[in-house]
């Protein structure tokens, strides 16, 4: 060690001759290139040839795993000279060409030694000599190697398992042995356990096979016999088994009393005889004999774990394929020769978990923002915590460095009373959580085969010399009769006062406190029908209630989805509660039952939900508990509505910590049904924890079929998917732990307890019964927006072994910085919890109070276009539609000639689309007049004017205008799957007494009835193609009117109604309905469009203009002509009082007060563009300057068109000729 130490500094001095005067660090090559120095022991059949290619399968794959580093190698052979590895380690520190070392393997203590020189981490995977030890921290080097050392922490933990105080150490002078020694003997006296003696030997250092027969134990066992009954052999193991047996035979039937503990720190064994022979002779034999076996009574062995991995032999094959390459190039057997593969030391694990863990402390480490080339950084992530081994378990890196290994304890196994030649494990041990000494967990199949039946004493009862019975046996006897006296007295009154308390206790069992009669629970729909009157909303009547009622399947659905969820809320004696139905049709109500509801009513705490009863009358089961106002956990966490920053998140992690805490801490001990739906929140916000303690009741066969089976299981541990007879129905604590890990995890990431993964939850169950201790199976936790800290914790307490996750206590430790922003007292906590609520609370309402008024006016929208708009606003108020009669209305009817055979030659959709675009237009054309689309039944088309609103004679004029319009837009129309054919209607048009009303409350129509619909009807019928048939009665009205051009067709004979008179509607004069609408919109101060405020203009024959009380005269022929506004009024009474004689030279002109660019009286069309309004009307004006479009459809129209129409307009009334061929339509840009 001494001329290891000599090197290094020769090596410092020589090479880094101004170390003190400045410090160099190594830099990686590259940004993220990190170049590893691998030293490996493979000339002159070196060991390293056979597990050397674990380093590389270990590097190709962190180079497949982090993107964000890329890893070289140099490799060394330090030929098995500790000054060779030196040497290359000094040369590679002066070429600055490495940033870490994994090797040599061996001479570990010189290399730590130089690592801290250098600054370099270094990574041991074995070693020759004990590494440093490194109590101050300044050492840069951690070992995958169990450490030999660290068997005393198991050591002390059997002691502690069987009460052992008192115990001799037998050590090797060899180095590790003598080290263990001395850290057992410093750990037993922190533990209060007394170090008889520590005997050093020589004679176990190694296996004697000439000194078998010399009984070379002898001076060592008559020299601690009488001082100890509990050995502790640290040595060779082959030289354990001579000391065992020699043992046996000086002992005799004293063995009984005597325990013997060994270490085993060879390679896992696999032929078992090796543990009970020591020599080749021995080893030829098939079966071992009685005397073989017998001497391993009392025998325990501490050996390392074997290796879990299901696939460690396809492990195995894969390096022993990597071996073959470059640098190691293992021979390769001739192809006529079938290979095998040679043993391979348990050594690869060791050297292929030093380069995974390396590789995950540099990630690690740029990840949180370090310095990779800081070597103590990146050590820093590699000591004191816990990896997943290649050999399938978990292994822990103390804060020194060292490794504390996975140890079995093992015994020789028992069949009908007799040792067999098998050892077996009869305990395994599960780390502490503050690291110290380990748990011994006892195999609950595999017994210690004791020779008196049970562990011995660790020493005499009356002490090794009798020292501890040297007593006065007058004061003895005396003394004991006082004793059995008080001890009579005192056993009688616990006696009595156990029976008291028992008879106490089953009185109050048997008088069934928890127990609640069904006539005390009422079950509602509601929480609101807890409300008094006063506090319960008023209820509105409306007879057209039905308009807001949904009678589809969804709304059905979702009414009945709310009602099986309402159904939880009810009250017991005036108090609401929560009540949880369970069917369960066979039920003992047993002492066990009744133990449990006893327990579950007597629980309080602020963190539980209480209990308040249960009612049995199965088949139903009837839970009560308090009444939790916010509902569960996971409906907020759903609720994208419920805004959960950090401190509402803390407050509720902390209440769920402490609610567990006293679970595990009661007689209770265990969830078992852990999840965010069992997490209920009051009004307070407070978290308390429900449905636990009764596994009688909720334990009940599951049926796969059932919908939310497999939800359940999502956060179910592991363990108990895949053996859950073996575990109790109330589950366990480490399981209640596993839970808890994915309720935080759904807190952040609010997409349930697997986040967003593509997968069903029966898929999930399947993966999570597999397993897969490398790398478990859990949701990704890269979607949480959080600390590493709570990241960390999530993953400790949801990993594969249930021993490895820590306890609540210690997750609340962990958690604390959660509660930094919050306040000591809690009452502030809770007003700063409710002032951010009702803040979040008055947003959601703003928002919610805007898409209200959105959804209202698509509501109106809908009914204005089911209704007419008087009877829709009589509806909206409340108020009932009252039938009422119409003295004259005018009524349309039309359908298409030849729809059957159409229909025939069509497919169904080619129906729909043809009826769709023909409607359509129909629809467009109507809405520029007034009247009402009544309905479409197939190919009929139903229109009434003069009803709701009357207006007088108009109705007529206002439906035989729009007969022809429609009959002029159907000229170019096309069927889109027959676009050579068109499409020809007969119309039939009546005026007459009606009466209209809505009628039904599901699709509520406004239907007419009367004579006048039939007539209109029968009108239609008997009608020719492309024609409009009217009806005498209409005819007179259009006469009154004027502008009318019909034709008469003679009598025709009706169905009902006998002959009747009947003409053609041919045409009109369009400018009669002009001057007809604009007078009586002015008469009767009505708008043409109710949408639009608008001013009036009016022009007089002498060409001026007077506008809402202001009159102008034309720049072009008139210039300074003032008037009043007396003027203005006389004139419009004028045109009110006569409207018959009202010149076609005037025009009444209204337009909206949202049209800026609307064209002056001394410009033409050409000149300006017109106003970006709807165009409803042109005039006939002598002279064509000014003539002008007053609104118009579209904006911007070219000069072309609108010369076109003036053109149009300009022209005389059409002859009857001329209306024939024209049919009195409007121009194509009026439609």
């Amino acid at each position: 060690m001494a001329v290891s130490v000599q090197l290094i500094t020769l090596c410092i001095i020589l090479i880094v001759p101004d170390l003190y005067g400045h410090t160099t660090t190594l830099q990686p090559k590259g940004n993220d290139t990190i170049n590893i120095a691998f030293f490996l022991h493979i000339s002159n059949h070196g060991e390293g040839r056979r597990y050397g290619g674990a380093f590389f399968k270990a590097l190709d794959e962190v180079n497949s795993e982090y993107d964000n580093l890329n890893f070289t190698y140099t490799f060394g052979d330090p030929m098995g000279q500790s000054w060779v590895a030196l040497k290359h380690i000094a040369d590679l520190y002066c070429d600055k060409s490495t940033s870490a070392l994994i090797g040599p393997d061996g001479y570990c203590a010189s290399a730590a030694l130089a690592a801290k020189a250098f600054d370099l981490p270094y990574i041991a995977y074995t070693c020759h000599d004990a590494l440093p030890e490194d109590q101050y921290g300044v050492y840069t080097f951690v070992s995958t190697e169990p450490s030999t050392y660290k068997v005393s922490k198991f050591i002390i933990s059997v002691f502690d398992q069987f009460k052992w105080n008192t115990f001799t150490i037998i050590s090797s002078h060899e180095l590790k042995w003598r080290d263990t020694a001395r850290g057992l003997e410093d750990l037993a006296i922190l533990n209060n356990i007394r170090v008889n003696n520590i005997t050093y030997s020589s004679e176990i250092d190694f296996f004697h096979p000439l000194a078998t027969k010399n009984n070379r134990f002898d001076d060592v066992l008559k020299d601690t016999l009488q001082k100890t009954r509990i050995y502790v052999f640290l040595g060779d193991y082959q030289a354990l088994i001579e000391f065992a047996r020699e043992m046996y035979d000086k002992l005799g039937e004293k063995r009984k009393d005597y325990v013997l503990i060994g270490v085993d720190d060879r390679q896992p064994v696999t032929n078992h005889d090796e543990y009970f022979m020591h020599n080749p002779l021995e080893l030829n034999k098939v079966t071992p004999t009685k005397e073989y076996l017998d001497p391993f009574r009392n025998v325990l062995i501490l050996t390392l774990r074997p290796t879990t991995n299901k696939n460690w032999t396809s492990f195995l094959e894969s390096i022993h394929e990597r071996n073959k390459l470059h640098p190691i190039y293992y021979p390769i057997p001739p192809p006529f020769l079938k290979e095998k593969i040679p043993d391979i030391p348990i050594k690869v694990a060791y050297l292929y978990d030093a380069v995974k863990i390396y590789a995950r402390a540099l990630n690690e480490t740029l990840a949180s923002g370090g310095d990779i080339t800081n070597a103590s950084q990146v050590i820093s992530k590699l000591r004191g915590r816990s990896y997943i081994s290649i050999q399938g378990f978990s292994v822990y890196i103390d804060k020194h460095g060292q490794n504390e290994g996975n140890y079995s304890l093992m015994g020789i196994k028992l069949e009908n009373g007799q040792a067999v030649s098998q050892m077996i494990a009869v305990a395994d041990f599960a780390r502490s959580t503050n690291n110290s000494i380990p748990m011994m967990l006892p195999s609950s199949i595999n017994e210690i085969s004791w020779l008196s039946g049970g562990p011995p004493p660790s020493q005499p009862e009356c002490g090794f010399q009798g020292e501890k019975c040297n007593t006065n046996w007058e004061l003895v006897v005396i003394g004991s009769v006082l004793a059995a006296a008080v001890i009579v007295l005192l056993a009688f009154g616990l006696v009595i006062l156990r029976v008291s308390k028992y008879y106490r206790y089953e009185k109050k069992l048997a008088s069934l406190l928890w127990k609640i009669d069904k006539e005390d629970l009422r079950f509602v729909d509601s929480v609101r029908d807890f409300y008094s009157p006063a506090r319960q909303r008023k209820k509105v009547y409306s007879p057209w209630k039905f308009l807001l009622s949904g009678d589809n399947e969804s709304d059905k659905r979702s009414s009945m989805k709310a009602k099986q969820s309402n159904t939880h809320v009810g009250s017991y004696r005036g108090t609401i509660v929560f009540i949880k139905q369970v069917t369960r049709r066979n039920l003992d109500v047993n002492r066990e039952m009744k133990k449990q509801l006893q327990l579950r009513k007597e629980l309080s705490h602020d963190n539980i939900n209480r209990f308040i009863g249960a009612c049995i009358e199965l088949p139903e089961v009837y839970i009560v508990t308090q009444y939790c106002q916010r509902g569960s956990l996971q409906d907020i966490l759903a609720n994208e509505d419920s805004t959960l920053d950090d401190m509402f998140v803390s407050s509720l992690v902390a209440d769920l910590i402490k609610g567990m805490v006293f679970i595990h801490d009661s007689n209770i001990i265990s969830h078992g049904n852990l999840r965010s739906s069992n997490c209920l929140v009051d009004s307070r916000w407070v978290l308390q924890i429900s449905d636990f303690g009764l596994p009688s009741v909720f334990n009940q066969p599951a049926n796969a079929k059932d919908d939310n089976y497999y939800d359940k299981l999502l956060v179910k541990a592991p363990e108990i998917l895949r053996n859950p007879q073996h575990h109790h129905p109330r589950g366990t604590q480490k399981a209640d732990v596993y839970a808890f890990a994915f309720i935080i995890y759904e807190m952040y990431v609010r997409k349930g307890p697997w986040g967003d993964i593509n997968m069903d939850p029966p898929e999930i169950v399947r993966q999570l019964k597999m397993g897969s201790k490398l790398i478990p199976f859990r949701p990704n936790t890269h979607q949480m927006t959080c600390e590493s800290y709570i990241t960390n914790c999530i993953q400790d307490c949801w990993t594969e072994d249930p021993e490895m996750r820590p306890d609540f206590k210690t997750v609340r430790n962990r958690l604390k910085p959660m509660h930094q922003g919050l306040k000591a007292n809690i009452f502030d906590n809770m007003i700063a919890m409710m002032e951010k609520y009702a803040n979040n609370l008055e947003a959601l309402v703003a928002e919610r109070t805007e898409q209200l008024s959105v959804e209202k006016k698509m509501t109106e929208n809908l009914l204005l276009r089911m209704l007419p708009r008087p009877v829709a606003e009589q509806l909206k108020r409340g108020n009932p539609v009252v039938p009422e009669q119409y003295e004259c209305v005018s009524i349309y009817f039309s359908d298409i000639v030849g729809f059957t055979a159409l229909s025939a030659a069509s497919t169904p959709m080619e129906v729909i689309d043809m009826l769709n675009d023909l409607y359509s237009l129909f629809d467009s054309i109507i809405e520029h007049y007034d009247v009402y689309k009544v309905e479409t039944i197939g190919d009929a088309y139903v229109v009434v004017s003069g009803l709701p609103i009357r207006n007088k004679d108009n109705h007529a004029g206002e439906i035989a205008s729009m007969s022809l319009n429609l009959l002029a837009g159907l000229k170019t129309f096309r069927l889109r799957h027959q676009p050579d054919s068109s499409v020809r209607i007969r119309i039939g048009i009546h005026s007459g007494p009606c009466c209209a009303g809505v009628v039904g409350h599901k699709m509520p129509r406004y239907c007419l009835f009367g004579d006048t619909v039939n007539t209109a009807s029968r009108m239609e019928s008997t009608g020719e193609a492309m024609k409009i048939h009217c009806s005498q009665e209409l005819k007179t009205i259009l006469d009154k009117l004027g502008g009318y051009y019909l034709e008469e067709r003679g009598y025709i004979a009706m169905k009902g109604k006998g002959e009747k008179l009947t003409y053609f509607l041919v045409g009109e004069d369009k400018s009669h309905r002009i001057r007809r609408i604009s007078v009586d919109q002015l008469s009767n101060d009505r708008p043409i469009s109710d949408k639009m405020p608008e001013i009036v203009e009016i022009i007089s024959p002498n060409n001026v203009l007077y506008k809402n009380g202001d009159v102008r005269k034309n720049a072009s022929s008139l210039k300074g002509i003032e008037s009043k506004d007396s003027e203005v009024k006389s004139d419009s009474n004028n045109i009110n009082s006569n409207s018959k004689d009202f010149p076609s030279r005037e025009i009444v002109r209204r337009h909206t007060m949202n049209c800026p660019s609307f064209p002056s009286r001394d410009s033409s069309p050409c000149d300006s563009q017109c106003s970006e309004c709807e165009q409803i009307a042109f005039t006939i004006i002598d002279d064509p300057n000014e003539r002008k479009c007053l609104l118009k459809t579209n904006p911007a129209k070219k000069c072309q068109k609108l010369k076109k129409h003036n053109s149009e307009i300009a022209r005389p009334p059409p002859t009857y000729e001329e209306t024939n061929n024209k049919n009195g339509a409007l121009p194509e840009s009026l439609v």
